[in-house]
C-alpha cells in the first residue's frame, strides 16, 4: 500500500511491463527505476522535457504528470477497478479525491448508455430488474 507520507508503497503491476521494465534496468540492481546516467534523479524539467519527446513520438499534444495521473485514474474507472483499489494505487487519501481525478472519454460515456438502454423495447416492456411489478 502506498504510503503519502513516506513516498513508497507496492505496485501492482501486468506481467508485459515487468518485462520492459526488467529491460530498462538491464543489469541495475539498485537506485532508481528512471534516474540520470550519474544515478541521480531527473530534476522536473527533464521529466518534462523528456515526457514531452515521447508525447511528440506518439503524435500526442504535450501534457504533464499530472494528465497522465489523471489518464490511469480514468482509465482504471473505466475497466471498472474498484475505486479503494485505484484510490491506493494512485496514493490519494480518500475517494473523493479519486473521482475528482476521473475524467471519462466521450466514447466510454456513450457506450454506457447504450449498454444501459433504459427506453430499449425490452425495458419498457417491465424487463427493468428494479420496474415494479
Amino acid at each position: 500500500m502506498f504510503d503519502a507520507r513516506r513516498r513508497y508503497g507496492a505496485v501492482n503491476i501486468e506481467p508485459a511491463m515487468v518485462g520492459m521494465l526488467a529491460a530498462h534496468l538491464a543489469d541495475r540492481k539498485a537506485g532508481r527505476v528512471f534516474e540520470t546516467r550519474r544515478g541521480t534523479p531527473f530534476c522536473r524539467s527533464n521529466v518534462r522535457r523528456k515526457l514531452n519527446q515521447i508525447l511528440k513520438s506518439l503524435k500526442l499534444a504535450p501534457a504533464g504528470l499530472h494528465a497522465l495521473r489523471d489518464g490511469r485514474v480514468s482509465v482504471l474507472q473505466e475497466y471498472g477497478v474498484p475505486g479503494d483499489l485505484v484510490k491506493e494505487w494512485v496514493g490519494h487519501s480518500n475517494l473523493r479525491t479519486t473521482s475528482r481525478h476521473t475524467h471519462f472519454r466521450d466514447e466510454f460515456r456513450k457506450q454506457i448508455a447504450c449498454d444501459v438502454a433504459l427506453f430499449s423495447p425490452a425495458n419498457v416492456a417491465g424487463n427493468l430488474p428494479f420496474s415494479p411489478k
